[in-house]
C-alpha cells in the first residue's frame, strides 16, 4: 500500500486510514464516507500527480475489484460480501480493466456528484447538464432533437436532470415530483405513493424505446452510479428505469445487478415500410383489408379529410387537439398525459408533424408524430369518440398516416403503446417493454408491490 500512499500525497488523513484493502472496502461503505475521504476537488486533483503514479497505485486492480464483486452479486441493493452495489458500480466505472486510467470528479452546476473517466479503456462516461452536441441515436427518444425538446417541456415536474454521455450516446436522468405517465401506472395498479416522492428516472416514462435494444455498459454504469447518488443524498427513494427492451434489461443486469423488481410495463408496436401502400394493404388479412378499404372510402364520402402538417404550421390546432388527448386518457381511466403547453412544445421539436382528421371545421382526431431520417414515430393522439361510428376516425388516421409514410420515403413507422389487439390484427410487430426499479437497500415490501404491479399490467396487456 506504499505506492497508494504516494499517490494520495495531499490526503494526509486518508493515508493512515487505508492501511489494507479490507479497510479500504469498509471505508467506502457510504457515499458520505467517500465524499469525506476525498475532501475537496482540488485535493483530489492534486493527489493524482502523474498517470504513472496512478498506474502503480492500482497494480492491485483485480484484487481491489475482487474485494467488492468476486463472489457475484448479492440480493437487492447489495453486492458480494455485503458491499453496497453502488460501491461496486463506482469501482468498476473507475477501474474498468485498463493498465491505468486517469480520472477526475465532475460537479456540474450544483447537480449531484458525477465522475468522468478517461484513458485506455472502454469505461468512459461523463455526466453533463446539457445534451451534447453530437448524439448517436437508436431511435427518436435517444436523439438530440428529442432530448433538447423534451427538456423544455415541463409536463414532468422535474427537480433536476442530467445526461450520462459515452461515445456519443446519451441516457437522460430526471428527478421528478410528478410524471403523469408513471402516475398512470401507479393509479392502474393501486400503488399511488409507494415509490416515494420524488422519483429518479433513467429515461422518461413517456419514451417508448422499442428499437433501442442493448445499452452501452458505460451508460448503465453512469446512470446507475449517479441515480443511486441522487437517491442516497436526496429525498428520492428509488431509481426507475422504464421502457427497456429485453436486451436492455440484460444490459442493466450485467452492470447494476438485480433490481428490487422488474415489471412488464408496456408493449409497443412498429412496422417496416416495404414496397407501396397498396402492397401494405395486401399484406393484411383479406377480411381486415376489405374492411379498411370500405371504411376509408366511406369516411371520404362523408367529408372526412386527413392532412399531415409540419409541426410549426399546426399550432393553431392545439386548442382543439388538447381535449381529444384528454378524452383518450379518460377513456382508459388515466390522468391527462399532456397539457396544451406540452403539445405546443412537441410541435416545436425538429421533425414534428401533426396528422389531423377534420370534417368541415371540426377537428375529430390527431396524431402527434416525429420524423427522424427515414423513420416516423407517432407518439400520441386522440379522437372524438362520438365520430367513430360515422367516420371510422381512428382507422382513417392510422391508414392515412401510414400512406403518408410510404409517400414520403419512410422505411419504418413506430406506433407506440396501447390498442394492443387492434394493432396486432392490423399487422404491426410487437416489442415488450420492461421497467426495473432499483433502491440502495433491500426493500422486501416494495418487491412484493412490484410483483403485484407486474401481474396487473401483464394481464392488462394480454387482454386489451
Amino acid at each position: 500500500m506504499g505506492v497508494l500512499k504516494d499517490a494520495f500525497v495531499t490526503l494526509g488523513a486518508l493515508m493512515g486510514a487505508f492501511v489494507t484493502l479490507g479497510v479500504l472496502k469498509d471505508a467506502f461503505v457510504t457515499l458520505g464516507a467517500l465524499k469525506d475521504a476525498f475532501v475537496t476537488l482540488g485535493a483530489l486533483m492534486g493527489a493524482f500527480v502523474t498517470p504513472g503514479a496512478l498506474k502503480d497505485a492500482f497494480l492491485t486492480l483485480d484484487v481491489t475489484k475482487a474485494s467488492f464483486s468476486a463472489s457475484g452479486r448479492g440480493g437487492a441493493g447489495h453486492g458480494a460480501g455485503g458491499a453496497p452495489v453502488w460501491v461496486q458500480s463506482i469501482v468498476e466505472s473507475w477501474l474498468p480493466g485498463a493498465s491505468y486510467v486517469r480520472w477526475w470528479v465532475l460537479l456540474p452546476r450544483g447537480r449531484g456528484l458525477g465522475m468522468a473517466v478517461t484513458g485506455a479503456s472502454s469505461g468512459e462516461w461523463v455526466l453533463v447538464d446539457e445534451v451534447p452536441g453530437e448524439v448517436r441515436a437508436s431511435c427518436l427518444y435517444d436523439s438530440s432533437a428529442w432530448l433538447r425538446g423534451w427538456e423544455r417541456i415541463g409536463i414532468e415536474q422535474r427537480t433536476r436532470h442530467a445526461y450520462v454521455s459515452a461515445a456519443d450516446e446519451v441516457l437522460p436522468l430526471y428527478e421528478t415530483t410528478l410524471s403523469p405517465f408513471w402516475f398512470g401506472y401507479e393509479l392502474q395498479c393501486g400503488l399511488v405513493g409507494r415509490f416515494g416522492n420524488p422519483v429518479v428516472f433513467a429515461g422518461s416514462p413517456y419514451s417508448m424505446y422499442g428499437k433501442r435494444g442493448s445499452i452501452d455498459r458505460r451508460l448503465v454504469e453512469g446512470a446507475y452510479a449517479t441515480g443511486m447518488d441522487w437517491v442516497r443524498r436526496g429525498a428520492a427513494e428509488v431509481l426507475v428505469v422504464p421502457n427497456l427492451t429485453s436486451a436492455g434489461v440484460d444490459s442493466w443486469l450485467d452492470v447494476a445487478g438485480p433490481p428490487v423488481g422488474t415489471v412488464h410495463l408496456e408493449r409497443t408496436y412498429g412496422i417496416d415500410v416495404v414496397g407501396t401502400f397498396g402492397d401494405h394493404l395486401y399484406r393484411l388479412d383479406n377480411k381486415i383489408r376489405r374492411d379498411v378499404e370500405r371504411r376509408l372510402r366511406r369516411a371520404g364520402e362523408r367529408g372526412l379529410r386527413v392532412r399531415v402538417l409540419d409541426g410549426p404550421t399546426a399550432h393553431h390546432l392545439v386548442a382543439d387537439a388538447f381535449p381529444l388527448t384528454v378524452d383518450t386518457s379518460d377513456k382508459n381511466e388515466w390522468p391527462a398525459l399532456f397539457d396544451e403547453a406540452a403539445l405546443h412544445g412537441m410541435l416545436d421539436i425538429p421533425g414534428a408533424v401533426l396528422v389531423a382528421a377534420q370534417a368541415g371545421d371540426r377537428l375529430l382526431g390527431v396524431f402527434f408524430g416525429f420524423r427522424r431520417g427515414d423513420e416516423v414515430t407517432y407518439m400520441c393522439g386522440g379522437v372524438d369518440y362520438a365520430s367513430m361510428r360515422e367516420y371510422s376516425t381512428y382507422i382513417a388516421l392510422m391508414y392515412r398516416a401510414t400512406q403518408w409514410a410510404y409517400d414520403n420515403g419512410m422505411r419504418r413507422i413506430e406506433w407506440g403503446r396501447d390498442n394492443y389487439r387492434f394493432k396486432e390484427r392490423h399487422g404491426l410487430d410487437a416489442t415488450e417493454l420492461w421497467a426495473m426499479v432499483y433502491a440502495p437497500t433491500a426493500r422486501p415490501e416494495l418487491a412484493t408491490a412490484l410483483n403485484g404491479m407486474h401481474a396487473t399490467l401483464h394481464a392488462y396487456i394480454q387482454a386489451a
